[in-house]
């Protein structure tokens, strides 16, 4: 079941929120996100994206392996305050879990996310 809550703003003043229930399957976002938007013109000048890919994959070059990501990945353990430490600098990561994060360090930002254990 996949819910989506609106909020629409006409003026200042007024405010009317909206919930929008829709039980689709897996095939049928599948399908919604692959055939009708990638067939689904855009903008005035009508242009199909599946089309433009076509003709721009030839153009594509594949990463080599030898490639490193634009990040480095680093662990932390939160404490019991809910901050993580990182290169001098504490982060407060949202929640009651305690867990190990991961933080992506990036060339001018971080992302930090949990790591999940199956």
């Amino acid at each position: 079941m996949l819910r989506l809550y609106t909020t629409l703003f006409f003026f200042d003043q007024y405010k009317i929120n909206q919930r929008i229930d829709y039980s689709l399957s897996k095939s049928a976002i599948k399908n919604w996100s692959t055939i009708r938007m990638a067939n689904r013109p855009v903008s005035k000048t009508k242009l199909l994206p599946s089309k433009d890919f076509e003709y721009e994959q030839s153009y594509l070059i594949k990463v080599p392996q030898f490639v490193s990501a634009p990040y480095i990945n680093c662990n932390s353990v939160t404490d019991q305050y809910g901050y993580a430490s990182f290169e001098g600098n504490y982060y407060w990561i949202p929640g009651t879990k305690r867990n190990e994060v991961k933080i992506l360090r990036y060339c001018k930002h971080i992302k930090i996310s949990e790591l999940l254990t199956l």
